[in-house]
């Protein structure tokens, strides 16, 4: 049996919580089951920070209350495929009907679905995170209000690098690598006041840009405000 440890820290004080499985979790790229995360996440008061060693880690997360998670750079955590059909809670990571959650640091990879749902959620970071090689979308916000893209790579998933959708207000996607996706670079759709700035997109099968019913803050100089080309349909498009 081998062993990993995360790190639980606590709003008043640092518990280091030693967790094991058969699996072969640890530093150093082993393979490791989710499951013992999400137990320490589970177990985790409100405003504590979770700190995942460099490995790969099999499985999925679901985060419901106030958390932050800081991940080794090393960090990859892959979704197992479910036992039914893949829905939008077939995510990697989903982070649901909370607020002030902030995920640093970790690759959110090969998924049978999106690689990270932010879904009816407000005040959510994700900061230096990738979500690369899912078969659906990198990240999909919906229903969400308060949310920062921040850095992070989005590339090679089968639909959108990053997609907002559903009435999700005050968003902001800065500093971010989308390319090589099967939709677009990012997508936003029926959604409010979303900023897009800084951002690398290039060589996605659609556009870099799709914006959809929604307002855009710097929607005058977004051309501008980033980096696009190669996109194969276009750079920017505007419906509505």
């Amino acid at each position: 049996m081998n062993y990993s440890r995360l790190l639980l820290t606590l709003p008043l004080a640092t518990l280091l919580v030693g967790c094991s499985n058969d699996s072969g979790t640890g530093p150093g790229g082993d393979s490791g089951d989710l499951a013992t995360l999400q137990a320490t996440i589970d177990a985790a008061a409100p405003g504590a920070t979770v700190r995942i060693p460099a490995g790969t880690w099999e499985g999925r997360l679901l985060v419901t209350k106030n958390l932050t998670i800081e991940a080794d750079p090393a960090a990859v955590l892959v979704a197992r495929s479910p036992s039914g059909s893949a829905t939008d809670d077939s995510a990697v990571l989903v982070i649901r009907n909370t607020s002030g959650v902030v995920i640093e640091n970790a690759a959110f990879d090969g998924g049978v679905d999106n690689g990270i749902l932010v879904r009816n959620a407000s005040d959510v970071t994700l900061r230096n995170v990738s979500a690369s090689n899912n078969r659906d979308h990198g990240v999909v916000v919906r229903e969400s209000e308060n949310v920062v893209i921040e850095g992070g790579t989005f590339a090679g998933n089968d639909d959108d690098g990053i997609r907002v959708r559903d009435s999700s207000q005050n968003v902001r996607i800065t500093g971010a690598a989308l390319e090589s996706n099967a939709g677009s670079g990012i997508r936003v759709r029926d959604s409010q006041t979303v900023t897009i700035t800084g951002n690398e997109i290039r060589a996605n099968a659609e556009y870099g840009i799709r914006i959809e019913n929604s307002s855009v803050v710097n929607d005058a100089t977004i051309a501008d405000d980033n980096q696009i080309d190669q996109n194969v349909r276009g750079g920017v498009r505007r419906d509505g």
